[in-house]
């Protein structure tokens, strides 16, 4: 008699070993980078910093970006340590029905993360292509926005890690430019406060 499968297991649930892993250190870390350096994040959490000064509004950052690395690598032990995905290590608080719960409000959260990321991110595309060729159409951009992100998304994990890693070097050199070129700018509208 042939043993029937289980619905319950999938070949994308099993364990992965750590040399069987798409992605290395220095793909978690450029990817680690472009998810500290958000834009929504800059733009809802400004106005609690207003009267920082620059350099504590970096060192802020560098210290909420810090602590969000750890709480990450803290709740996904089992899944670094074991290669077990979210869902299936789910199983053990919730069952294996109730490991829907936790599974859809995550993805509600994801979704809602990726409009708000989105729409700033459109926002700024729309600023920096109205500044160099006059170009003002906000939702051409966040159509545009939201596709190029669809796209990379749908390539894999392995063009996410690519388009990271060309990302989050451009990103440190931009943070680092604005802060040499703006950190006068904020001390001057700081003692204007």
């Amino acid at each position: 008699m042939k043993k029937e499968e289980s619905y319950l297991k999938s070949p994308d649930l099993l364990p992965i070993a750590h040399s069987e892993k798409k992605i290395g250190a220095t793909g978690f870390a450029m990817m680690w980078v472009g998810m500290a350096v958000v834009l929504a994040a800059f733009a809802i959490g400004g106005a609690g910093v207003q009267s920082l000064s620059l350099t504590w509004v970096v060192v802020a950052t560098i210290i909420g970006s810090l602590a969000i690395g750890l709480f990450i690598t803290i709740i996904g032990d089992i899944g670094i340590e074991h290669g077990l995905s979210f869902p299936v290590y789910m199983r053990a608080p919730f069952g294996t029905i109730g490991t829907h719960i936790p599974s859809v409000v995550r993805g509600l959260a994801a979704s809602f993360w990726f409009g708000i990321n989105t729409y700033f991110g459109a926002t700024a595309m729309n600023a920096i292509l109205n500044v160099l060729f006059g170009f003002d159409n906000w939702f051409v951009c966040f159509l545009i926005f939201a596709t190029v992100q669809l796209v990379n998304t749908s390539l894999g994990i392995k063009a996410v890690e690519r388009f990271a890693d060309l990302a989050a070097p451009v990103i440190i050199i931009i943070s680092v430019w604005m802060y040499a070129s703006l950190s006068d700018q904020a001390l001057a509208q700081g003692r204007e406060v």
